[in-house]
């Protein structure tokens, strides 16, 4: 029905799908404003091409593909324009009875985060896919419409990469 136009059958697939493929798109883009931005441009894109769409592949895959190339395409445009913007998260009061389990969580939330920085866009797309949303390779190669060596190789760098990174981390811990 959203193929053929029902809005209101988009706006089910929308209701269904938004908030995984904005969780996709913040990993790569880092910022929650940009990550809206993202997932708004894979919408339109999706609503001129569902038409198009034929079942061939899971509409996740066919989403996962959109978000990520369209995330990778912005994170790319954003670093040409070379404007270095403050990353300004929503603070929160916490509490300082905090459990340890918590701070643990939020600790290791935060090291995530910091390994994913030190990845180009290409390397953090395919770690996410594999890492965070649990794709295979040949499913990653397909959604990102490059060849599974190719992710096998970025997958590999973007480990050693991370692996370095927290390494020296713990070393100037030390």
């Amino acid at each position: 029905k959203a193929a053929e136009g029902d809005l209101e059958a988009f706006e089910y697939i929308y209701q269904q799908s938004a908030s995984f493929f904005y969780n996709v798109a913040l990993r790569i883009v880092n910022r929650r404003e940009d990550a809206e931005d993202v997932v708004q441009e894979v919408y339109m894109i999706m609503y001129r091409q569902l038409k198009n769409f034929r079942f061939d592949s899971a509409f996740k895959t066919w989403g996962y593909r959109i978000t990520v190339n369209t995330a990778i395409d912005y994170a790319k445009r954003a670093s040409r324009n070379d404007h270095t913007s403050i990353d300004v998260r929503e603070e929160t009061t916490v509490p300082v009875h905090h459990s340890i389990s918590q701070r643990d969580e939020n600790s290791k939330n935060d090291m995530v985060e910091k390994l994913l920085e030190v990845l180009n866009v290409e390397q953090k797309a395919c770690i996410i896919l594999r890492s965070q949303q649990g794709l295979s390779y040949e499913e990653i190669s397909q959604t990102l419409g490059i060849p599974i060596n190719t992710v096998r190789s970025r997958i590999k760098r973007a480990r050693e990469a991370m692996m370095k990174f927290k390494n020296e981390v713990i070393s100037h811990e030390m």
